[in-house]
């Protein structure tokens, strides 16, 4: 046999060897497609498992299509009643707009809406959805709110009243820097009181001044009303003299 044959001979066992391993490997590796369930020790038949995947599946779809069904019935209620919760939530929103009246808050309950089961007995449908339930709305001092355009009107009349006081402040400010002008101008008021204090001044100087004349005048004064007093009671002693000696001639 020649090398070149040899050499044939081991490739053909090689690829023997090969195939036969690789078919091995299938044979053991191979997929179950049987519908059978097994034992837990044994893996299940491909079939089984997709169709219990496919059971499965049909429970959600039984319990998806069972809410489904409860679920329209619900929102077919809503439906019905729409149109006329439409009207009540517009009559509310416009009662919140311009109402004449205080306007109404939702009750809430541990953070939940408060239904108006009242309304739903009204209607005569316990099932029906219920509206939420309404009480007066106050504010932070416990007093009724209004609505939106009484506080708006409000607002306009304070932005009125506003402005008129910043104008009549504007005038006071204008009245006030007159006055200050006025008052501490040249030749004005307060130049005319210091002038008038500094007349004041020599005034008081000059009488301090004329005090003493003032009490010797005085003094002299009352020296000369005693001379005259007692000139004039001695004329008159001297006058009953004479009459006395004209008599006694």
């Amino acid at each position: 046999m020649t090398l070149f044959g040899k050499i044939l001979v081991m490739l053909n066992l090689a690829l023997s060897l090969l195939l036969c391993t690789w078919a091995l490997g299938v044979y053991t590796n191979r997929t179950d497609w049987s519908s059978k369930e097994g034992p837990p020790e044994k893996v299940k038949g491909e079939v089984f498992r997709r169709q219990y995947q496919a059971g499965e599946s049909w429970k959600s779809v039984v319990a998806a299509e069972a809410r489904w069904k409860n679920g329209s019935l619900v929102v077919r209620r809503y439906e019905y009643y729409r149109p006329e919760n439409e009207r009540w939530y517009a009559a509310q929103l416009k009662e919140l707009e311009d109402g004449p009246n205080p306007v109404k808050a939702v009750v809430m309950k541990a953070g939940q809406i408060v239904p108006d089961q009242q309304q739903a007995q009204a209607a005569q449908d316990p099932k029906m959805p219920a509206r939420p339930m309404l009480e007066p709305a106050k504010d932070k001092n416990d007093k009724p709110l209004r609505s939106l355009d009484v506080y708006r009107k409000e607002f306009l009349d304070t932005q009125v009243e506003v402005k008129k006081a910043m104008e009549k402040f504007q005038e006071l400010v204008k009245e006030d820097t007159n006055l200050t002008t006025l008052l501490g101008g040249e030749k004005q008021l307060r130049h005319r009181q210091e002038l008038e204090d500094e007349k004041q001044q020599r005034v008081r100087a000059e009488i301090e001044d004329l005090k003493p004349p003032l009490i010797n005048s005085q003094v002299e004064g009352e020296l000369l009303l005693k001379r005259r007093t007692s000139l004039e009671a001695r004329v008159r002693e001297l006058l009953a003299l004479g009459v006395t000696a004209s008599r006694d001639r």
